[in-house]
């Protein structure tokens, strides 16, 4: 679908002047967030003959993270599994930080919703960006599924028997 076919569509839904008036407001803090939520798609680029003399490999993406709506791609990747993790993350972009670290009365700990939830040593203070984006992941069942994607299937089947491993233990 085109771009100009989908604002037909959405002007169709909407209202061509409702649209017209909300365009001249400014969007709220959240539109940032929306913008990125996806769904995203991974799209095989197909090879245009030959490189460029003197590319890199890097420079010919061979992935494409995109709406599939027409607009151009937000992210070409190298390899199918860089471009899942970027799908599965581009929805954590743009939110507020879930975690933040702090010093409560002499010790580093990860906050979470004023709280603190997590004692951590001084060296795993870098934690909570990746905390955030994982949990972001978590709550998203389409990010989740393209994170799973792209772990593969050795890597799953060995999880899948790591988990079954704890949960008989009583682990989980």
């Amino acid at each position: 679908m085109t771009r100009e076919n989908r604002e037909e569509r959405l002007e169709g839904v909407f209202g061509t002047d409702l649209l017209r008036r909300l365009r001249r407001e400014d969007d709220p803090p959240a539109a940032f967030e929306a913008l990125l939520a996806g769904p995203w798609k991974v799209v095989a680029i197909p090879p245009e003959g030959t490189p460029s003399p003197g590319a890199m490999a890097w420079e010919e993406p061979r992935f494409a993270v995109s709406r599939g709506d027409g607009d151009p791609p937000i992210a070409l990747c190298r390899d199918r599994q860089t471009a899942l993790l970027m799908a599965a993350v581009l929805p954590s972009l743009g939110r507020r930080d879930r975690y933040s670290v702090r010093d409560v009365v002499g010790e580093e700990v990860l906050i979470e919703g004023g709280e603190p939830v997590v004692r951590i040593a001084p060296e795993a203070r870098d934690a909570a960006p990746g905390l955030h984006t994982l949990s972001c992941v978590l709550r998203s069942p389409a990010s989740l599924s393209l994170f799973l994607e792209a772990a593969g299937s050795t890597s799953l089947e060995r999880a899948g028997l790591l988990l079954a491993l704890r949960l008989d233990a009583g682990e989980g």
